[in-house]
C-alpha cells in the first residue's frame, strides 16, 4: 500500500503536479492544436473563435460550482480526492463523447457543446486539486508545489500542442480525441491508488473511514459555508490580496492583448515568429518557475517574492519604453518577451502560494476560487483596456503605462502581512463553528449532526519559523 498524501512529500508533490499536467494536456489540445487543425480544414474564424471561447468558459465560472465541492463529498474517501476522480473521469468521457459527434467539421456547434461538458469536469478537477494542495501540503512546502504545478501545466501544454498537431495530421480528429481520453485516464491512475489521509477508503466499497481531521473540516449546509467564508474573506490580508490579484492579471491582460499588436503590426513580424518567440518564453518561464519558484518564495517570503518579480516587470517595461531606437533589432524584442514571461510566471507562482497561505481550510476551495475569479476579471479588464490605450498612446507611452500596473500591485502587497493572517486563521480554528456534516453523500457510518471536536488544524501546516511573507511567524503554531 502506498502512503497517504498527507504522510508522503514526494507522493503529494507528484500527485498535484500530475493533475496540472493533465490540465495542460487539455489546454494544449483544445486551445491550440484543434483550433489550428480546424483552420487548416477551412473552418471560419468565427467558428474557431467560438470553439476557443467555449473551451475557456468553464474555467472562468469555477466560482459558481466550487461551493458544490465544499458541500458534498464522499468523506470516507477524503474531502477532495473524490472530486479529483470525478473531474478527471469526466474529462476523459468528454473526449469520448466528442468522437460520437457525426461529421464533426460539419457539426462544429454540436462538437463545441459536447467539448464544454468535458471542460467543465476538468475545471472541477482544477478546483479540487487546488483545495487538496491547501488541505494536505504543509505551508512551507506549498511554494515548491506551486512551482511544480505551474511547470507541469506549461509542459503539458507544450507537449500536447506539438504532439496533438502531429496526431491530428497522422490519425485525424477521431484518433486524436481517443488518444487524449486514454492519456487522461492514465492520469486518473494516481488518485485511484493513493489516499488523502491514512485510514481512508480507496473506493466506496473498500475498507476505511473518514479521518477525524477531514470530519472536523467538513461544514454542514450552505449557510455554514457562507458564514465561514465571510469570516475569512473580509480579513485585511484577504481584501488586499484580492485587489492585488486583480491588478496582477490586469497587467497580464494588457500584455496578452498588446503583445501581438506591437510585435506583428508595429514591428512587422510574422504571426508565426511572434508565436514561436512567446512559446520559447513560456517554456523557459515554466522551467525557471518549476526549478526556482519555490526557492525564491522560501528565500524572500511570499509577498516579497511577488514584489521582486513585479519590480522586474517594471524594469522590463521601462527599458522597452526607452529603447525605441533598438526595437528593430529582433534580439531586443525577443529578450523582452522572454524576460516578461519569466517574471510574470514567477510572480504568478508566488502569488498563488500567497493565496493558498491565506485560505482557511474549511472553505479553501471556494476562497481560492474567489481569488482566481477576481484575477480573471482583471485579465478581461486588461484586454478590454488595450484598445482605448493604443488609440491614445504611442508605443513608448504604452510600455510606460504598463509599468504603472505592477507598481500599484506591489504597493498593495506592501500591506499584506501573511504571518498576522496565519495567526487569525489559528484563532478561527479555535473558535466555534457550525456543526459538521454526518458524512456527506450517504456513507452509512452512522455519523451524528452534533459538532465534532476540532483537532488542532494549524500545527501541521505552520511549523515554527516558517517564512510566510512579510514576516516570519512569531509563534510556534
Amino acid at each position: 500500500m502506498l502512503p497517504a498524501l498527507s504522510a508522503s512529500r514526494p507522493l503529494r508533490l507528484t500527485f498535484v503536479t500530475a493533475m496540472y499536467v493533465a490540465q495542460g494536456v487539455q489546454y494544449g489540445l483544445l486551445i491550440i492544436a484543434i483550433p489550428a487543425y480546424l483552420a487548416a480544414q477551412g473552418a471560419s474564424p468565427v467558428a474557431i473563435g467560438g470553439f476557443i471561447s467555449a473551451a475557456v468558459l468553464p474555467w472562468t465560472l469555477k466560482l459558481l460550482y466550487a461551493p458544490l465541492m465544499e458541500r458534498y463529498t464522499v468523506l470516507a474517501m477524503g474531502r477532495r480526492r473524490p472530486w479529483v476522480l470525478v473531474g478527471t473521469l469526466g474529462a476523459a468521457a468528454g473526449y469520448v463523447a466528442m468522437t460520437l459527434v457525426p461529421d464533426p467539421l460539419a457539426n462544429l456547434g454540436l462538437l463545441t457543446g459536447v467539448m464544454v461538458g468535458g471542460s467543465l469536469f476538468l475545471a472541477l478537477q482544477d478546483i479540487a486539486t487546488d483545495a487538496l494542495t491547501i488541505d494536505v501540503v504543509p505551508l512551507d512546502e506549498q511554494p515548491f508545489a506551486n512551482g511544480l504545478m505551474w511547470g507541469g501545466k506549461v509542459f503539458g501544454i507544450a507537449g500536447t500542442s506539438a504532439g496533438g498537431a502531429w496526431l491530428l495530421g497522422a490519425v485525424g480528429l477521431l484518433g486524436t480525441l481517443l488518444a487524449a481520453a486514454v492519456v487522461t485516464l492514465a492520469f486518473m491512475a494516481l488518485p485511484l491508488v493513493v489516499r488523502e489521509r491514512p485510514g481512508e477508503r480507496l473506493l466506496p466499497w473498500t475498507a476505511g473511514a473518514a479521518s477525524p481531521e477531514a470530519r472536523a473540516l467538513q461544514l454542514d449546509g450552505w449557510r455554514a459555508i457562507g458564514r465561514s467564508l465571510r469570516r475569512v474573506v473580509f480579513l485585511p490580508a484577504s481584501l488586499l490580496v484580492a485587489a492585488a490579484g486583480f491588478a496582477l492579471l490586469l497587467h497580464q491582460g494588457l500584455f496578452d492583448a498588446y503583445g501581438p499588436v506591437f510585435v506583428v503590426q508595429h514591428l512587422g513580424w510574422t504571426d508565426a515568429a511572434f508565436s514561436n518567440a512567446k512559446a520559447l518564453g513560456t517554456l523557459v518561464g515554466g522551467l525557471v518557475g518549476m526549478i526556482g519558484g519555490g526557492w525564491l518564495v522560501r528565500w524572500l517570503g511570499r509577498a516579497r517574492a511577488v514584489r521582486a518579480a513585479l519590480l522586474v516587470l517594471v524594469a522590463v517595461a521601462v527599458a522597452m519604453a526607452l529603447a525605441a531606437p533598438l526595437w528593430s533589432t529582433a534580439l531586443v524584442t525577443e529578450a523582452y518577451l522572454l524576460l516578461w514571461v519569466t517574471a510574470q510566471t514567477l510572480a504568478t507562482i508566488a502569488f498563488f502560494a500567497t493565496c493558498m497561505a491565506l485560505c482557511w481550510r474549511p472553505v479553501a476551495g471556494v476562497q481560492f476560487s474567489l481569488y482566481m475569479a477576481i484575477g480573471n476579471v482583471g485579465l478581461v479588464t486588461g484586454s478590454a483596456l488595450m484598445g482605448p490605450l493604443v488609440g491614445a498612446l504611442t508605443p513608448s507611452q504604452m510600455f510606460a503605462a504598463m509599468a504603472v500596473v505592477p507598481v500599484a500591485t506591489a504597493v498593495l502587497l506592501l500591506r499584506v502581512d501573511v504571518a498576522a493572517h496565519v495567526d487569525r486563521l489559528a484563532a478561527l480554528d479555535a473558535s466555534p463553528l457550525p456543526p459538521t456534516s454526518p458524512l456527506p453523500m450517504g456513507q452509512g457510518e452512522g455519523g451524528s449532526t452534533a459538532a465534532i471536536p476540532r483537532p488542532p488544524l494549524t500545527p501541521a501546516l505552520f511549523p515554527r519559523g516558517v517564512e510566510t511573507g512579510s514576516a516570519r511567524t512569531r509563534h510556534g503554531h
